[in-house]
């Protein structure tokens, strides 16, 4: 280091002219290259590759002093020496030496481990010898064996096997050489016929010791080692063997009889290679039979789990048929009393694998329950639902993962099963079997757990069983008489059933009675089972349940001592709402409201959450009610919150006070801030924007609708806070940018919050520049030259996305903007749909339609291309063979219709004439409500100017816009403006009117 140190601090040479060359010199010409220490590099590397070793075993020269001593001479007794002092002392550091040989010297020992046990040692030693060759051997075959060792370790290991006399040894004698004997399977080594001989040997021999052995072997040899077929067929040894196995299937030998147990699983897996696949009919039989017979239940759980196996390895050749028998043989091993809970659950995750593996076999059998066995079906399902922890943790309810606390393994499984049974079963088996064993057995129970898993249960009835039979809450009847034209109703869909509906009358007790229950959580079931209920609008209206639910849910929310529950009430009480109606369940709507008031300054942000979201649910859909009775004090409530700087503690809380405390102002009441609370108001948002961190999308999301709505009020002036919303809005704009780099594996709920900012922001830009567009047309250049680098198709797709998104909204207004950015806006939608990314087509579909509206002749040169690409997304509508689903496909069709339509307006003399009978083909629309008014209002424009190419050469499209128009008319929306359905009115009448069929409402609901 001297060297190096006066190397550096010696005098500068004199500096020569700088040689012509055409690599640059990466060091000054005056001074040297740094030398480079080899020793010290050695050295950082040897330390770094002892950090990433295992800290437990020996490594380098240490453990080359052992393996000198142990492994390089030929002479096997220092090595059995050490073997022996093992089995005497336990000592920790042979035990280490041995698992470090195991990982850095594998070849050698493992040899000499073969060699000392051919020699057969005493039974001590030879039992750790196999259990060493159990720590090298399970290597996989990246591992540092040699094939060559593999070859060599056969004879001895085989000749070992044959010796042993000891029953202890031969179990793990076995293992080792069936893990050998897939070693050289992965190997490609040949076949280890020798092995397969011994092993049928010893299964058709006379000495019981070589029939357990070759029990074992067949038991640990997998299928693909055993496939020989002209060693199996030749001869008949496979029938030999078979034979012999079903002998000792019904031995009175109880171990031969495990061990035959064990091995005719391997048997049936090697069936099919042989091609004789008929003996699973003969063997699964007798095995499903006696797997539960006089055995202990360590016994019993490994049988189980082998048949899991199996199920998991066959083909479907194995079980074919034979469905019923696994399904019942399993629920019969989880009935069985007093065994342990991980025997229950090995037994019911056979089912399981099954399912995973061919669902439709469990609905089969599922489906042919009769009464008596769904009885036994589900007492072993709620006995598995029943198992659940009251974990303090449950009562946590700021942590939004403690809903599930407590729900164990079983409890899971318990789920599956009465899936299975709600599901797949038969509905009129299933519901009143089901109902009346709940009734009769559980939800009265003294454990609570058992009627926590009842009430679970009558929800999930609820939600699964009733559905459809009943009529839901959005099954609205016509008025007695309505305009059907071709219409058909099936009779057996949707509609009361008597037997049905006293079992709903029977759920609904059921839940009441529950709700007088003292345990937290079956109340915490209950509720979720009545937000389940609350569906059902007419049923709980006529049996005037709506009020009687009401009546036991207020006390929950005024004063109940587990947040939780107190949660799960209101969202029970908003779904009775938002169902019911706030006047049908009066007179509980004064002390609802005032309970929610008092949740606003409640200690839990959950409770919170939910007052401020019910409060707003509540002036949303019964504005006139809300504002008659409670929107003075809901108002007043959130201002005294909302105007206090010391209330920001909750940031999301907060944010969703602002914003309710806006709507309600906006929407429900006189849309009139006082310029003193707009300024309040003002400032609040502003402070509370400042105090947010980039990853709270949700809260900036319910800032800007806050913001949305202020600017759109008709009598608040924020001039003076324009200099601090417009950095706002370019902030949150920067920060939808940032979200959309390098995102490619968010996931769904983030992108769900992310998605919606963006929305959000390019609303609330839209919202800025109309309001102050005078103003901001000074910033559009500035605003448009920094949006059109993100077009660029280098770039990610919701960045892309964002940027068509803001260029939709501004050309629209601006549209003398748009000729010096026509090209790549236009390029980039076409892009954008031509590789169909999923952010922006969303905005693409539309662009295109701005451009041929605003475009003029430049938009001529690309109209081909925007056709095309409008063809593909509204033909994709096309292979959807249900109209739900998929609705994105359907909402993306009917604006890609739209945009095609401002083609056909503003350059019908310049495409194909077919382009127009293309549109009218797709017309009317009918899923995106706004796309659909906007269409049909340009159809009757185009209908009332007699345009020549909507109707055509000789008229030829006239038949199919009568049958459009026919069809707007009919419908029960009638999708368009005033103006456009009057012309079209005028337009049937012109063309001979409209074939209607008057019909009573009964007629129509019971017709054929």
């Amino acid at each position: 280091m001297a060297s190096t140190a006066s190397s550096v601090t010696t005098q500068k040479s004199p500096s020569h002219p700088r040689p012509e060359s055409f690599l640059r010199d990466p060091f000054e010409p005056e001074i040297n290259s740094p030398p480079r220490n080899h020793l010290e590099e050695r050295v950082f590397k040897r330390r770094r590759i002892e950090e990433g070793q295992d800290k437990s075993l020996i490594h380098g020269l240490e453990l080359q002093q052992h393996a000198a001593k142990l492994l390089e001479s030929n002479d096997l007794s220092p090595l059995q020496e050490a073997i022996e002092e093992y089995t005497e002392t336990k000592k920790e550091t042979l035990i280490t030496i041995f698992k470090s040989f195991a990982l850095h010297y594998p070849n050698a020992f493992s040899f000499k481990l073969a060699i000392i046990l051919k020699l057969h040692p005493p039974i001590r030693t030879r039992i750790q010898t196999v259990a060493l060759l159990l720590e090298v051997l399970p290597e996989g075959v990246s591992s540092s064996m040699h094939s060559s060792i593999l070859i060599q370790l056969k004879n001895p290991l085989l000749y070992s096997l044959k010796v042993e006399s000891e029953e202890v040894v031969f179990p793990m004698l076995c293992e080792m050489i069936g893990i050998l004997a897939d070693r050289l399977h992965q190997f490609s080594l040949g076949s280890w016929e020798e092995l397969l001989q011994y092993a049928c040997d010893c299964i058709s021999g006379d000495a019981e010791s070589n029939n357990k052995k070759g029990l074992m072997l067949l038991t640990e040899l997998s299928a693909k080692v055993f496939l020989n077929r002209d060693f199996w067929l030749n001869q008949g040894k496979f029938d030999l063997v078979f034979s012999n196995i079903l002998k000792f299937i019904y031995s009175m030998d109880w171990e031969l009889k495990t061990l035959a147990y064990n091995a005719s699983m391997s048997l049936m897996l090697l069936s099919e290679g042989v091609r004789r696949t008929e003996i699973c009919d003969i063997l699964l039989p007798i095995l499903l039979n006696i797997i539960d017979q006089h055995v202990e239940e360590d016994i019993l759980e490994d049988r189980v789990r082998r048949l899991g196996d199996l199920v998991t390895l066959e083909d479907g050749y194995i079980f074919k048929g034979k469905h019923g028998e696994l399904f019942w043989c399993m629920i019969r091993v989880a009935e069985v009393e007093n065994v342990s809970q991980e025997l229950m659950l090995v037994a019911v995750n056979v089912l399981k694998e099954l399912d995973a593996k061919d669902g439709k076999v469990m609905v089969s059998v599922i489906r042919n329950l009769s009464h008596e066995e769904v009885r036994r079906v589900l007492a072993v399902a709620v006995n598995f639902l029943s198992c659940v922890d009251d974990d303090p943790l449950w009562y946590d309810v700021d942590n939004k993962d403690c809903d599930d606390t407590g729900m164990t393994d079983p409890f899971y499984h318990g789920v599956f099963l009465f899936d299975s049974l709600s599901l797949d079963g038969d509905e009129v088996v299933f519901v009143p079997t089901a109902i009346e064993m709940i009734t009769m057995q559980y939800a009265s129970h003294i454990d609570w757990r058992l009627r926590h898993a009842a009430m679970l249960a009558i929800g999930w009835i609820i939600e699964r069983n009733f559905n459809g039979v009943f009529l839901k809450k959005n099954c609205t009847l016509f008025p007695f008489t309505i305009v059907v034209i071709r219409a058909r109703v099936n009779h057996d869909q949707g509609f009361l059933n008597q037997d049905m509906m006293q079992y709903f009358d029977q759920v609904v007790r059921l839940v009441l009675k529950s709700l007088d229950d003292p345990d937290p959580r079956v109340l915490w079931a209950t509720m979720h089972a009545i937000k389940s209920l609350t569906e059902y609008k007419e049923l709980l209206m006529n049996g005037r349940y709506h009020k009687k639910l009401s009546a036991k849910l207020v006390p929950f929310i005024r004063c109940y001592s587990c947040a939780r529950v107190q949660r799960y009430a209101v969202i029970a009480i908003r779904s009775l709402v938002e169902n019911c109606g706030l006047d049908k369940i009066s007179p509980f709507g004064e002390p609802i409201v005032a309970s929610l008031h008092a949740f606003l300054n409640h200690e839990d942000p959950k409770l919170q959450e939910e007052a401020i979201d019910t409060l707003r649910l509540f002036a949303v859909l019964m504005p006139r009610t809300f504002r008659q009775n409670y929107y003075d004090t809901t108002v007043e409530a959130l201002r005294v919150i909302v105007f206090n700087k010391y209330s920001l503690s909750r940031l999301l809380v907060f944010a969703k006070y602002l914003e309710c405390m806006v709507y309600l102002v906006r929407k429900v009441g006189p849309d009139n801030f006082k310029e003193q609370e707009a300024i309040q108001v003002m400032e609040s948002i502003i402070l509370l924007e400042g105090k947010l961190s980039n990853t709270e999308h949700m809260t900036k999301y319910i800032i800007l609708k806050t913001l949305d709505q202020i600017c759109r009020c008709p009598r608040v002036s924020i001039d003076k806070f324009i200099d601090k919303i417009m950095p706002m809005l370019l902030g949150s704009a920067q920060l939808c940018l940032d979200l959309t780099v390098d995102k490619l594996k968010d996931d769904c709920d983030k992108r769900v919050v992310e998605n919606t900012m963006v929305l959000g922001i390019v609303h609330l830009i839209a919202t800025t520049v109309e309001t102050f567009k005078d103003r901001f047309m000074l910033h559009v250049d500035d605003l448009m030259s920094n949006v059109v680098v993100l077009l660029g198709e280098d770039n990610p797709d919701r960045l892309i996305a964002f940027a068509i998104s803001i260029f939709n909204v501004i050309f629209p207004l601006f549209p003398d903007k748009l000729p010096l950015y026509h090209e790549r806006y236009n390029l980039a939608s076409s892009f954008a749909l031509r590789e169909n990314y999923p952010c922006s087509k969303l905005y693409a579909i539309p662009a295109i339609g701005i451009c041929a509206m605003f475009g003029g002749d430049r938009f001529k040169a690309f109209a081909g291309a925007g056709i095309f690409n409008l063809y593909v997304e509204m033909t994709k509508s096309l292979s959807i063979s249900k109209p739900n689903e998929d609705g994105d496909a359907t909402m993306l069709c009917d604006t890609a219709v739209a945009a095609l339509g401002k083609i056909c307006e503003f350059h019908a003399d310049s495409i194909d004439p077919k382009v127009v009978s293309r549109w009218l083909s797709f017309l009317p629309l009918k899923h995106d409500s706004s796309e659909a008014r906007y269409t049909h209002g340009l159809l009757s424009k185009l209908i009332q100017r007699s345009d020549k190419y909507l109707f055509g050469i000789n008229n030829e499209n006239l038949p199919k816009i009568i049958s459009i128009v026919k069809e707007i008319l009919s419908g029960p929306d009638r999708l368009g403006t005033e103006e456009a359905i009057n012309l079209m009115i005028d337009f049937i009448d012109q063309h001979g009117g409209m074939e209607i069929e008057i019909m009573k409402v009964e007629d129509f609901l019971f017709s054929n």
